[in-house]
Order: C-alpha cells, then sequence, then structure tokens
C-alpha cells in the first residue's frame, strides 16, 4: 500500500517502477480512500499504543494505492526490499529504500498477512 504521503507527493510511478524492477508482478491495484473502521481493523496491533488514534487520522488523511504483488518468496524478496521497518537502520542497510521518501510506502510482511490481506482485498473488489 502507497500510502497518502506517497500517492499526494507523486511517488505512485517510482515505488511501482522499483516494486516491478525488484520482480513482483503487480496483480492487481486500486487507489482507495480508506474510512476510519478500515484503517483501525488495518492497524488494530497498535490500537493500545499512543500514537494509534495519530495513525488512524494519517491513514485516512487521503487515498492509498492499494497494490496486490506476486512473486515467488514474496514475504521475504519484499522484506529484502524495503529493508528494516527502523528507518536509521534502513538509511545505513538500505540507502535506496524508497520508503525514506516521505513515509510512502506501508509494510505488513510481517504482521498478521492474513488479516491484513483480507482488507486490502476488501478494498480491491
Amino acid at each position: 500500500m502507497i500510502k497518502p504521503d506517497g500517492v499526494s507527493g507523486n511517488y505512485t510511478e517510482e515505488i511501482k517502477t522499483i516494486v516491478v524492477e525488484a520482480g513482483f508482478n503487480i496483480v492487481k491495484e486500486m487507489l482507495t480512500q480508506l474510512d476510519k473502521e478500515t484503517a483501525s481493523a488495518f492497524y488494530e496491533e497498535h490500537s493500545s499504543r499512543s500514537f494509534f488514534p495519530h495513525l488512524v487520522t494519517y491513514m485516512t488523511s487521503g487515498p492509498v494505492l492499494v497494490m496486490v504483488l506476486e512473486k515467488r518468496n514474496a514475504v521475504s524478496d519484499w522484506r529484502d526490499l524495503i529493508g528494516p521497518t527502523d528507518a536509521e537502520k534502513a538509511k545505513i542497510s538500505h540507502p535506496h529504500r524508497f520508503d525514506l521518501l516521505p513515509n510512502t510506502i506501508l509494510d505488513f510482511a510481517n504482521s498478521n498477512v492474513r488479516a491484513k490481506m483480507n482488507i486490502v482485498v476488501s478494498c480491491i473488489t
């Protein structure tokens, strides 16, 4: 998912190019506006954290580009492509990482993939 800053900052095509050049197929994509209920469900594992309300507000602040990607070993290859979620570590290990652009890419490869995939698919069907 390309977050609101990525969409509004016109990074969508650049990010998609990086994704495709890394060997992923974009099976389906849709520009959509998340509502509060969908964003809250997507980030449910963070619901008890102090930043949760701000996260939901941010993710509903503008359109997002939802993509369904496929590739053999997709989850591990995605993790390799985007690198650590800690931005400071990523600057060292993955200086090309596209989410160093202002907060543009959402990674959910390591957290409740099945539930999040169901939410993503519901956004584009």
